[in-house]
């Protein structure tokens, strides 16, 4: 078993609202948005057009949007729209690596691995120590500092 192979706290789920987030997890940078659904996405915090970091664009149409030439992605990392082919056109299979999220306690969870996660716990992730924080616990869950 790898670092890979655990749950990670990205963010707290309250700093995810209108802009997207930056986080770096085991090394690897992403982009965290909520889309107008509220659904939760976690993308490789790179456009696959020119590398710009999508974490510095905006959410659009339920998309995280490239901030360099406004291509779109959605919570799958799929590319949804690219402005300079126009409307209505097909679009070629562009994708940005996505990762398993899931929102409990407050936080955003992220699941590094490429194979399909255990499933999270279905309890409280979290528990209350003697001073009165509150700690991950057990589960294969491990959180990480606060992204800046």
């Amino acid at each position: 078993m790898s670092l890979r192979d655990f749950w990670y706290i990205a963010a707290e789920s309250r700093l995810l609202k209108g802009r997207p987030l930056a986080s770096v997890i085991l090394g690897e940078s992403v982009a965290l948005f909520r889309d107008l659904e509220g659904r939760v996405g976690v993308l490789e915090d790179r456009c696959a057009h020119r590398n710009a970091p999508l974490s510095a664009g905006r959410v659009s149409n339920h998309c995280i949007e490239c901030p360099y030439h406004g291509w779109r992605y959605d919570v799958l990392g799929s590319c949804t729209h690219i402005p300079s082919l126009g409307e209505g056109v097909k679009l070629p299979r562009h994708t940005v690596r996505s990762y398993p999220a899931q929102e409990q306690d407050g936080y955003v969870w992220v699941y590094m691995e490429r194979a399909n996660p255990r499933p999270p716990h279905s309890g409280s992730l979290m528990s209350e120590n003697g001073a009165g924080r509150r700690s991950a616990c057990g589960h294969g869950f491990i959180p990480t500092s606060r992204p800046a």
